[in-house]
């Protein structure tokens, strides 16, 4: 069986990672996240056009 500081050091260390990542989580619910899916549709929107003009140009060849 482990020694009793060993498992106060194992439950703090747990303790700590969780209090950590519910302080990481409110600091970071207040930043404004990029609109990457914005972004993706409009880069698949020129992507088609291109290909659009592509296809034209080759029909009128």
């Amino acid at each position: 069986m482990l020694p009793t500081w060993a498992i106060i050091a194992i439950v703090a260390v747990i303790f700590l990672f969780i209090i950590g990542n519910i302080l990481m989580v409110k600091e970071s619910a207040d930043m404004k996240m990029p609109d990457l899916l914005g972004k993706q549709k409009q880069a698949e929107q020129e992507a088609q056009a291109k290909r659009e003009q592509a296809s034209q140009s080759q029909k009128e060849d």
